[in-house]
């Protein structure tokens, strides 16, 4: 399965990556398509449906087993025009808020049924007047990637994701001259013990040169459950991020200029 989606709308398949690592599934966030195996399903991801990445691979996708995740706009005119099969969303979200509906839709093409876990409420993290560094194994890195876009697109600071061990190999040598960074270390009890190890390190070597560090477990009864556990920390999170710098946690001023002048 190829998915292709930008922004929150390819979030969805980057977790059903890590919920079923048996399946061969590419996530790809680009104009065009990559190779396409033959009967490959592609599918095309794009909440408001306008998306003009996803929709020139739509186009691309012609005459190969495709379908449409979508709430409407230009996409699912397309599906329609060409009779090819589509899921509609409900709309009103921001798409980084419908990874749930988008997940449950990736379920129902693999002809599964999914039930959303009840979490328990989380406490945000409090984080001023610095910039978050998520850190995490390379099994879970999609939970640091959704961590990192939402303090960016809901919470409205820089925030980056990296994963371990990777960083210990250049990232933590670029902290001379500034520390005005926020630690964050997402563990797993299933993370090799070599991983955990380096991150014990490196959050004490952090707080060495004034970087404040702060681990998270990953907590439920299974995969989904620590998940969507995680998921709603990530949200209270951003909220409260925005709300403390008085912002807006809606709105994306920015990248709604950056489309307005893609067409001009």
């Amino acid at each position: 399965m190829i998915v292709v989606g930008m922004g929150g709308s390819h979030l969805a398949a980057d977790l059903l990556k890590i919920l079923k690592p048996e399946l061969d599934i590419t996530v790809y966030r680009d104009y065009g398509l990559p190779k396409v195996k033959e009967n490959e399903l592609v599918v095309l991801s794009s909440y408001s449906g306008n998306t003009e990445e996803v929709l020139d691979a739509y186009d691309k996708a012609s005459g190969l087993n495709r379908a449409v995740i979508t709430t409407g706009g230009k996409l699912l005119e397309k599906a329609k025009l060409d009779n090819t099969k589509f899921i509609l969303l409900p709309a009103g979200l921001q798409p980084r808020d419908a990874i749930h509906l988008c997940l449950a839709a990736l379920y129902e093409l693999l002809g599964e049924k999914l039930e959303l876990p009840e979490v328990k409420p989380n406490e945000p993290i409090e984080i001023k007047d610095r910039i978050p560094l998520i850190y995490t194994s390379s099994q879970f890195q999609a939970l640091g990637y959704i961590f990192k876009i939402k303090f960016n697109e809901t919470g409205k600071i820089p925030a980056f994701n990296d994963v371990l061990p990777e960083a210990d190999h250049n990232e933590i040598n670029g902290f001379a001259k500034f520390n005005n960074f926020y630690g964050l270390f997402v563990t797993d009890e299933n993370d090799h013990p070599q991983v955990v190890k380096r991150m014990v390190i490196t959050a004490k070597l952090y707080n060495e040169i004034g970087i404040p560090t702060k681990f998270i477990q990953l907590e439920g009864i299974d995969m989904l459950h620590k998940i969507f556990n995680f998921l709603d920390l990530a949200n209270v999170t951003a909220l409260a991020t925005a709300k403390l710098y008085g912002l807006d946690p809606v709105a994306v001023p920015m990248i709604e200029k950056l489309k307005k002048e893609l067409v001009v």
